[in-house]
């Protein structure tokens, strides 16, 4: 919000549900989040309900954790989510993405992962980012909320130091179209 810019944000079903997260303070903040989201013009897509890679549901269980996370986010915010949706992991499988295509949901990859491996420091993460900037990347870049709080200032701060434009998931997708998505042989419930 500092620094005017906006994000995609891919949400996990079971965060808003007062089953598995208690009703206090973690509740309540998940919940202000979301609504914080909105407000800022922020992009809510779906993750998954409980962060299950797509290949390993059923259709079934994977529109079920659709509708309910869908249903949750416009409790909690007033307001409907975006057709993006990111499959924990990333890779979706040729049926997944057919799937997904019927049902008008967009699946969304990145083209920079600045975490290629688990248990890197925010530090290590930007300098990583930094070296795929430098060589001339652009795109998507991939973030995580248990790490990207450490880095996301000064990514920012590299990005418009540089004169490298922020856009949102929107602007990118009508400018250059979505990432390529790995699509991958999974041995799948579908």
């Amino acid at each position: 919000k500092r620094e005017n810019v906006t994000a995609t944000f891919f949400l996990l079903g079971c965060q808003l549900d007062t089953k598995f997260v208690s009703t206090g303070m973690t509740y309540q903040r998940y919940c202000e989040w979301v609504k914080r989201m909105f407000a800022e013009g922020h992009t809510v897509g779906i993750h998954d309900y409980n962060h299950i890679a797509y290949f390993k549901q059923t259709k079934s269980q994977l529109m079920d954790s659709f509708i309910y996370t869908r249903m949750r986010i416009k409790e909690v915010s007033g307001y409907d989510v975006s057709a993006y949706v990111r499959s924990p992991g990333g890779s979706i499988s040729p049926e997944t993405a057919a799937f997904l295509k019927e049902n008008r949901y967009k699946h969304v990859f990145w083209n920079i992962n600045p975490e290629p491996r688990p248990h890197l420091s925010p530090p290590e993460i930007l300098k990583n980012i930094e070296a795929d900037i430098s060589n001339g990347k652009r795109g998507i870049i991939l973030m995580h909320d248990r790490t990207a709080s450490g880095y996301l200032s000064e990514l920012i701060e590299y990005l418009k130091s540089r004169r490298i434009n922020i856009i949102s998931l929107q602007e990118w997708e009508t400018k250059y179209g979505l990432p390529e998505t790995v699509i991958v042989e999974h041995k799948e419930k579908f």
